[in-house]
């Protein structure tokens, strides 16, 4: 039996014969990365007031593990479901597109790996006991969980390989791939790596297999470096030609825009810079400039093909110092760091953090609180251009001039806390309820029904300040910073709560409610300007 006390870094499922494994991947205290298998765990969704006779037929279907009889809240009242449960995403995913044709369907979209953390409710760090298994997983460790149990968070010092190709100008072959490597302590540059094309791309995956990072990066990789290798390998006629993933596999063009490598985040650093700072300028050499004062060696972009053929030496020096300074980049305008401090206050893994919208997270929450309160969840809806605006904060028209007495007026948390005094809900909103807001949307009292979204905002603000008393009782300077980390990160996730609610698209949203929301907030402002 073998124990770590992991952060980790993505998850996934894979089929192994006929069972479903989950996958968990991370980096352990102490350095070791560790892949993690916990096989059985199966799908399942809900079939809302079931037709009478569904039951029997769904017992006796081939790849119906159970069928379970069930009552959940769905649209502020209770109703009868079937709880349907599959030997594996597949099938579920089958009967999903027949069974809606006729029922409605709850939880039935919920990626496989994310309901195994729900249902387990697993957090972001985790002590983990299994025994060894012999898989072909590019990690140190390869374990069989047993058990498991939350802990408190921790950075193991993320292994991030960053890197840069050159590639001739007239004829678009590559010339060299380039890394520095960051074991969350110090950098150290790989050696280039030149040859045929084919060799490079063979070694560069080598690379990748022998340094076992838990993130690659480098400047604009999504669009341009991950693409034209895989042009290049494409153009050689190599099959499977990166097998980047810890598992071996290829990496993963998501909407023509960004790259998954299982078992690993693909975090470019030019979105990170982008998303961060928003610089008036995007180039390397003027994002440089900005974070770190450097500007990039004096080579030619535009003259590659002279530039290499006169002088190879001072072109691979030029590469090597692109990623590092793509790397230092990264881990200055702190894109990891604060997406481990948002992954452990959303209980999500690292990469669901950096990779996915902000419903994921609010998902991650909500989803869990739903689940032990026998709240029905439904699916997502269509991202589509909202038909009609919600009317948003108010804006006071000011008299231009100059003023003696100021008074400055801050909220704390407005929208979090209105959600809070008001009981705005999904599981509240109610033609007959007692709160009414100026639009005319109505809510239930608490004394009637505390909101799951009250309630978790209500949780979400204690840790805040929770967070906050210690920052103010610690001593020690690292711990300040990253308690402040933790606690802005518990900020962010807090107001990310009205953005999804006002959105069009998110499963548990109702346009009345961000608009309740945004109509108490401009009344509350008012109100107050009145009696100032």
């Amino acid at each position: 039996m073998e124990t770590y006390d992991l952060r980790l870094i993505s998850s996934s499922f894979t089929q192994d014969g006929e069972e479903p494994v989950i996958e968990l991947f991370g980096r352990a205290r102490g350095g070791k990365s560790v892949t993690v298998l916990s096989p059985g765990f199966r799908p399942y969704f809900f079939a809302v007031d079931p037709a009478p006779g569904l039951e029997e037929t769904l017992s006796k279907t081939e790849g119906v593990v159970s069928v379970a009889r069930d009552r959940l809240l769905y649209k502020s009242e209770d109703h009868d479901v079937l709880r349907i449960e599959f030997d594996g995403p597949r099938r579920m995913t089958e009967w999903k597109a027949k069974l809606r044709k006729t029922n409605r369907i709850l939880a039935g979209d919920i990626p496989h790996h994310h309901r195994f953390f729900y249902d387990n409710d697993m957090g972001a760090c985790i002590r983990v006991s299994g025994e060894p298994v012999d898989k072909d997983y590019g990690t140190d460790a390869v374990i069989r969980m047993e058990s498991f149990e939350n802990i408190e968070p921790f950075d193991p010092g993320l292994r991030v390989l960053s890197f840069d190709i050159e590639n001739s100008v007239e004829h678009g072959d590559l010339l060299t791939i380039c890394s520095v490597v960051s074991d969350g302590e110090s950098l150290r540059a790989c050696e280039p790596i030149v040859g045929s094309e084919k060799e490079m791309i063979s070694a560069f995956a080598d690379l990748i297999r022998k340094e076992d990072p838990d993130v690659i990066s480098g400047y604009n990789i999504d669009n341009y470096d991950i693409r034209k290798i895989d042009e290049r390998a494409k153009a050689n006629r190599m099959k499977d030609a990166m097998p980047w993933g810890r598992d071996g596999s290829q990496p993963r063009l998501v909407g023509d825009r960004f790259w998954r490598v299982k078992g690993r985040v693909v975090c470019d650093a030019w979105w990170a810079v982008r998303r961060e700072l928003r610089p008036k300028q995007e180039t390397l050499n003027a994002v440089s400039m900005l974070v770190l004062g450097e500007q990039k060696l004096d080579v030619d972009p535009k003259r590659m093909d002279s530039e290499w053929a006169e002088n190879r030496e001072k072109v691979l020096e030029y590469c090597v110092k692109d990623a590092e300074l793509s790397l230092r980049i990264l881990l200055e305008v702190g894109t990891l760091r604060k997406g481990m401090d948002l992954s452990t206050v959303s209980k999500l893994t690292l990469e669901d953090v950096l990779t996915s919208g902000s419903s994921q997270l609010v998902d991650s929450l909500l989803i869990r609180m739903a689940d032990r309160n026998k709240v029905g969840v439904p699916p997502m809806g269509v991202r589509t251009a909202a038909s009609e605006q919600i009317e948003g904060g108010y804006v006071h028209s000011m008299n231009p001039g100059l003023y003696h007495w100021v008074c400055v007026l801050d909220f704390k948390s407005m929208y979090p806390s209105l959600i809070i005094s008001k009981n705005i809900c999904f599981t509240t909103l109610s033609p007959d309820g007692e709160i009414k807001s100026p639009t005319g949307a109505r809510f239930m009292s608490k004394d009637r029904r505390v909101g799951l979204l009250p309630r978790l905002l209500s949780d979400l603000m204690d840790e805040r300040d929770g967070i906050k008393k210690r920052m103010k009782e610690t001593s020690d300077e690292h711990e300040r910073r990253y308690l402040d980390g933790l606690q802005a990160a518990v900020k962010v996730l807090m107001n990310t709560f009205y953005g999804v609610f006002a959105s069009s698209f998110y499963r548990f949203t109702d346009k009345s409610i961000g608009a309740a929301i945004t109509s108490f907030a401009r009344a509350n402002v008012k109100g107050i300007i009145e009696e100032v």
